[in-house]
């Protein structure tokens, strides 16, 4: 859904159902790679339209390629973790 509606560039599952443990209050964990001039707040609300009445919680992060890149190289932060860790479920790339 997320995929064709939003056409992402990536899409990466990362959290506790990525490293294999997810339990009854685990959300589902996405960081979204798309190239946008919008600010990250609406980012992020273009893609909860999408997602409305998922049936489990979703925590979504929208990135763009020059953020991933401003950041990915400091091994301490967020986007390094999610990059090095997480389980890609979709790449048009």
């Amino acid at each position: 859904m997320i995929a064709s509606g939003y056409n992402p560039e990536k899409i990466i599952l990362f959290g506790s159902y990525a490293t294999g443990n997810p339990d009854e209050n685990s959300d589902l964990d996405l960081f979204i790679i798309k190239e946008t001039n919008l600010p990250r707040p609406e980012r992020t609300i273009q893609v909860r339209k999408m997602l409305f009445g998922a049936k489990i919680p979703i925590d979504l992060i929208v990135y763009t390629p020059k953020e991933i890149e401003e950041s990915k190289e400091n091994k301490f932060s967020f986007v390094h973790e999610v990059l090095n860790t997480g389980k890609t479920l979709y790449s048009n790339c």
